[in-house]
Formats: C-alpha cells, structure tokens, sequence
C-alpha cells in the first residue's frame, strides 16, 4: 500500500506538476490562433514571445550567478501549503469567472507576457533550482484545481471568454 501512494505521490510531483505548467505555456502560445481581431492576435502572440524573451534574459542572468556560486541542490519536495493552494484555486476560479469582466482586451498582450515568464520561469525553477518549490507546487495544484472547479460549474463560459469579440 505504501508503494501505491508513493507512486502516486510521485506522479503528481514529477509528472502532474509539470504537465500543468507545460499545458499553460501551450494554451498561452496557441491562445492567438482563437482571437478574431487582428491587433488583439498580434498583441497575444508578441505578448507570448516577449514573455519567452524575458525567461531566457532571466534564466541567463540565473545560470550566470550559478556558475559563480554553484546550482543549489533541493529536494524537489520541499513541503506542501494548503492555505495557498485554497487562495491559488480561489484566485484562478475568480479569473476565470470573472476573466473577460476583470481583463479588457487590450490588457491581454501584458498578461500573456506576465503568464509565458512565470510558467516558463516556473517550471525551470521547479526541476533545476528548487528554492520555493512547496509555494509552486501549491499555487500550480490549486490553480489547477480553480481551473477545474470552474469548469464544473460553468463550462460554456471558457469558450465564451475565448470567444468574444471585444
């Protein structure tokens, strides 16, 4: 019994986690194919190359100080808050109730420059640097659960938010 939940335990931290994160950066680097207006499909798309562009400006500035000081060697669990992965779920089942309220289109190219680094910036930290991941592994799992909650609740209205013309 105790292989099967170390199994599983294992699943969500090497294969679950990553996955999510891998997910997001597709979805962010496909978004603009679904987006009618042609200045709001330039802007996502430039907002997700930027964002590309400002990870590897970050990952080498990173690399570089790691060279002089040496890669920190973590576990890859660190620990687990479950207060975080409530506000994180609360949080992305808000944005994604509220996304097309809260975010005005013209916004959308920022955002997918801020999502595309932290997702990439994310998942490098994630597997190589492992100084915050029990707050990436919360925020990742309760995201994702947000995500799936709001889902449940109100499944048209992701396609509405992709949807919508203004």
């Amino acid at each position: 019994m105790n292989s099967i939940l170390k199994g599983i335990f294992d699943f969500v931290i090497w294969i679950f986690v990553p996955v999510v994160l891998l997910l997001v950066i597709w979805f962010l680097g496909s978004l603009h194919k679904k987006i009618t207006i042609k200045r709001h499909k330039a802007s996502v798309r430039s907002g997700f190359w930027a964002g590309m562009m400002l990870f590897i400006i970050v990952f080498i500035y990173q690399i570089s100080i790691f060279l002089k000081t040496g890669f920190p060697d973590n576990n890859i669990f660190q620990g687990f808050r479950i207060w975080l992965t409530f506000a994180s779920a609360l949080a992305a089942f808000v944005l994604f109730l509220r996304g097309r309220e809260i975010v005005s289109s013209t916004a959308s190219g920022w955002l997918v420059i801020l999502f595309t680094f932290v997702n990439s910036f994310a998942l490098f930290h994630y597997f190589f640097v492992r100084t915050y991941n029990d707050v990436l592994l919360s925020v990742i799992l309760g995201a994702a659960f947000g995500f799936f909650a709001h889902l449940a609740a109100s499944p048209s209205s992701i396609h509405e938010f992709l949807n919508s013309k203004s």
